[in-house]
């Protein structure tokens, strides 16, 4: 009797690593996606930002403007709950507000924001 309680030790024992390493390899692949994810996302954003420079007039003055996000970001990936296979991810990063005085709208094709007109 013995040897038989030492070997279910041993298999349960076996399987617990496996399936810890299985984990362990399925969050790995979890972060590598979402940083993937992340980087694509911010250069979208930021894509669109500067596809969408708004301009005011104040007076006399035109301000151009627009938000980027910053390329300096932190990820965390997580397991969600008790399924093993189930991650969420929180995505960290600073927006940057980008913008330009201009005395005439027209100036603002020079530089390096697009015109106000």
């Amino acid at each position: 009797m013995p040897r038989l309680v030492l070997w279910c030790c041993c298999v349960g024992g076996v399987w617990v690593a496996l399936c810890s390493s299985a984990v362990a390899s399925e969050q790995t692949k979890a972060e590598q996606t979402f940083q993937v994810f992340c980087k694509n996302w911010i250069q979208t954003l930021n894509s669109y930002a500067r596809n969408n420079i708004t301009c005011e007039q104040h007076g006399d003055l035109f301000v151009a403007e627009y938000t980027i996000s910053d390329d300096d970001m932190s990820t965390e990936v997580k397991q969600a709950g008790k399924s093993p296979a189930c991650f969420v991810g929180t995505l960290r990063y600073r927006e940057k507000n980008v913008s330009k005085l201009f005395t005439r709208p027209q100036q603002s094709a020079a530089g390096s924001l697009s015109p106000c007109a």
